[in-house]
C-alpha cells in the first residue's frame, strides 16, 4: 500500500469544529439539498447498470442458459434514493424551523431531535409533505434501506425483517421485495420530491427578498 498516514498529520494540536459554522451548515436548507443531489446523481449513474442486469437475468430465465451475473447494485441504488429523500425532507424541516434549530444547536452543541431519525414517513409529516398511499409505500420501502437493507444483510431485530408493513389504510404491503420494472419509479419520486422542496425554499426566499 502506497498511502502514507504522515501526509494527513496535523501536529500535536487538533482542529476542533467551530460551533457557529456547525450551526450555519445545519440550518442551511441548500446544504441538505446539495447532499441529496449527490445521492440522486449516484442513483442516476447506477440505474442503467441495474436495468441491464435485470434484462440479463430475464433473458437467462427465458433461454434457460447460464450467464455470469455481476453483483446486484439494487440495494445501493435504493440506499441512495433513501438518503436523498431523507436529506430533502430535512432541508424543508430546517427551512421551516431554522431559528429554533439554530438556537438549540448553539445551546446543546448537537443536532436537535426535530432533525434526527430515518423514519421517512415521520420526516415527511414534519416537513409538511402530504403523502398519498403510493408515496407512503415508497417512503416505507426506502426506509428499510436507509436503516439497514442498503447496508447490512439483516436488521438488528427479527421483527424489522418482516416482508410486509401495514400502511395507513390498514392493509399490509410487501416491502421486502420489489418488481424490477418498478425500480426507476423510486428515483423519479426522489427527483419530484427534490423539486417540491426546492420550490418551497426558493419561493419563500423570493418573497422575503421582495419584502
Amino acid at each position: 500500500m502506497s498511502f502514507k498516514t504522515e501526509q494527513c498529520k496535523y501536529g500535536n494540536v487538533g482542529w476542533p469544529s467551530n460551533l457557529e459554522l456547525f450551526a450555519q451548515v445545519a440550518t442551511n436548507p441548500k446544504q441538505w439539498l446539495g447532499t441529496a443531489e449527490q445521492h440522486i446523481y449516484v442513483a442516476q449513474i447506477l440505474l442503467p447498470y441495474i436495468k441491464q442486469r435485470h434484462k440479463k437475468i430475464k433473458e437467462m430465465l427465458r433461454t434457460k442458459k447460464s450467464f455470469r451475473i455481476d453483483p446486484s447494485l439494487d440495494p445501493t441504488f435504493f440506499l441512495m434514493c433513501a438518503l436523498a429523500s431523507e436529506n430533502i425532507l430535512k432541508s424543508v424541516i430546517v427551512f421551516r424551523f431554522e431559528e429554533k434549530i439554530r438556537l438549540e444547536i448553539q445551546t446543546e452543541s448537537k443536532i436537535p431531535k426535530k432533525l434526527l431519525g430515518h423514519n421517512l414517513v415521520d420526516l415527511a409529516n414534519r416537513a409538511g409533505f402530504k403523502i398519498d398511499l403510493d408515496q407512503e409505500y415508497i417512503l416505507r420501502f426506502l426506509g428499510r434501506y436507509v436503516t439497514w437493507a442498503g447496508k447490512y444483510p439483516l436488521p438488528i431485530r427479527n421483527d424489522k425483517n418482516d416482508v410486509t408493513e401495514r400502511l395507513s389504510d390498514g392493509d399490509f404491503y410487501a416491502v421486502g421485495g420489489y418488481n424490477p420494472e418498478n425500480v426507476p419509479h423510486f428515483l423519479s419520486f426522489c427527483i419530484d420530491l427534490y423539486h417540491w422542496a426546492e420550490n418551497i425554499i426558493n419561493k419563500e426566499n423570493t418573497k422575503n427578498k421582495a419584502l
